[in-house]
């Protein structure tokens, strides 16, 4: 798609709209509609599990933590939402971070953030439509790796961290 400088913006925004649901099927708005959820949820799951997951296998997984901690009540718990607002921080957020009060900050905030955290990839909106049947709540990342370990409880997670010391999400 080619982009022009005097292009009004109102173009620009169409061009992209157009590719977005040119790949956006019928079949994935009708995914989205008997999961009850909106286009704009679907791309907002699809973004954290863009910036949460590296692997390909673990993408619907990811998706199943997400979905089943919102099922429950549960906060998301995502770093990568606390770090959508501070884009050129490098490693795990900060203390201060994990206090700030913002709609982004999935620790301590209910639900979904406001709005995507990043452009996710055909990938990991697939995945946010077809999430992993599972009891997983919690992942790890496996260190020195891209790969994600899964848990059902915190105090699974936990031992895991104490034995295997890294990054628990």
């Amino acid at each position: 798609r080619l982009f022009y400088v005097s292009m009004e913006a109102s173009s620009a925004i169409n061009k992209l709209l157009n590719n977005f649901y040119l790949k956006y099927n019928n079949d994935m708005i009708s995914q989205t509609e008997k999961m009850g959820l909106t286009v704009q949820d679907i791309v907002t799951v699809a973004s954290i599990i863009e910036k949460e997951a590296k692997l390909e296998e673990d993408r619907a997984y990811v998706a199943s933590v997400i979905y089943n901690r919102l099922v429950n009540g549960m906060s998301l718990g995502m770093d990568s939402t606390i770090l959508y607002l501070y884009q050129d921080h490098e490693g795990e957020p900060t203390a201060e971070m994990l206090a700030d009060n913002s709609p982004y900050n999935t620790h301590l905030n209910l639900g979904l953030p406001p709005t995507p955290i990043c452009n996710p990839g055909l990938a990991s909106i697939t995945a946010a439509l077809n999430p992993a049947e599972s009891n997983y709540y919690y992942f790890y990342a496996e260190p020195d790796s891209d790969k994600l370990i899964f848990f059902t409880s915190y105090e699974e997670v936990s031992y895991y961290a104490t034995t295997h010391p890294h990054n628990a999400a």
